[in-house]
């Protein structure tokens, strides 16, 4: 194509992009309808030829695509020139040919009742609010999700930390108890008498205690079974007279049977103990009666009084 002398604007598209007078074409060749800035064509509609009676694109790019115009100063339609209808109708006889070759059609359900007319410009502004407006709800909802996910991400990590603290105070707390529990077995309390009674009085209120008693297994059999017995016990040794000691306070006993394997009826015995509270059991002269319950973490025969 060949430089035109005069590149003088001819139209301005929607978005502002001005279109120029076309270059003209050696004979023969399609005539496009104007140019863009960046040299692209615009090519006449197939009816570009006749006016219609609604709105119409300016024309369509290489790719399909339609034109439209704004507004410019009162002048005569470009179709409507003599050097613009030629070659129009022939792009308009080209396309429809082409259109047949390939089996398509051109819908033109909708140019054919349109004109050049033209959106003014408080139809442009309207429809640049209503895009901003779209824009606007669209970036509001979008803030509205990110906080909300971020209050969730804060919220999930506040339960998270809270029963992390948790888990970890109740682990130390279990670990100071089984520390204490340890030490206590370890160091279990040796008894006076009257504390030895305040323990056997209501030996609830001492559970879990750890102590250092005596006494005399007087029942270790079938009925009791292997890891129970019963005995008169004190708070300290009682040395035998005549095969007989002075344990007056009588209790139940329960451990491990491996603890208890050496242990006879008429066994004296020195026992680290914890308090479990208390037991009840059967007589057997059919009576019921409830005793302060021991568990032996600890067991020491030092005599018999069989």
């Amino acid at each position: 194509m060949t430089e035109p002398s005069d590149r003088r604007q001819i139209a301005v598209t929607n978005d502002g992009q001005p279109i120029y007078a076309p270059r003209q074409v050696p004979p023969g060749q399609a005539q496009p309808v104007g140019e863009m800035a960046d040299g692209r064509p615009v090519w006449a509609l197939p009816n570009a030829s006749e006016p219609h009676a609604g709105p119409v694109p300016f024309g369509l790019l290489s790719s399909g695509e339609p034109v439209w115009t704004q507004a410019l100063k009162a002048r005569r339609p470009y179709y409507k020139k003599k050097r613009v209808l030629i070659p129009a109708a022939v792009v308009a006889l080209l396309a429809f040919a082409g259109a047949g070759g390939d089996g398509g059609s051109i819908d033109t359900g909708d140019t054919a009742s349109a004109s050049v007319e033209e959106k003014t410009p408080e139809e442009v502004a309207a429809e640049k609010a209503a895009t901003e407006k779209a824009a606007a709800a669209k970036a509001a909802a979008d803030k509205a999700a990110a906080e909300k996910a971020a209050a969730e991400k804060a919220a999930a990590d506040k339960a998270a930390a809270a029963k992390a603290a948790a888990e970890a105070a109740a682990a130390k707390a279990a670990a100071e108890k089984a520390a204490a529990e340890k030490l206590a077995r370890e160091n279990p309390v040796a008894l006076s008498p009257r504390d030895f009674a305040k323990v056997m009085k209501d030996p609830d209120n001492f559970k879990g205690k750890y102590y250092v008693v005596y006494g005399e297994v007087y029942q270790f059999d079938a009925a009791t079974g292997n890891s129970n017995f019963l005995a008169n016990s004190g708070a300290q040794k009682d040395s035998m007279e005549y095969g007989f000691t002075e344990y007056a306070q009588n209790t139940s006993y329960v451990g491990d049977p491996a603890l208890f394997s050496d242990v006879l009826e008429g066994d004296v015995f020195k026992a680290t103990v914890r308090v479990l509270g208390t037991d009840s059991y059967d007589t057997q002269e059919g009576g019921h009666t409830i005793v302060p319950k021991l568990e032996a973490v600890t067991i020491e025969v030092y005599g018999s009084t069989l």
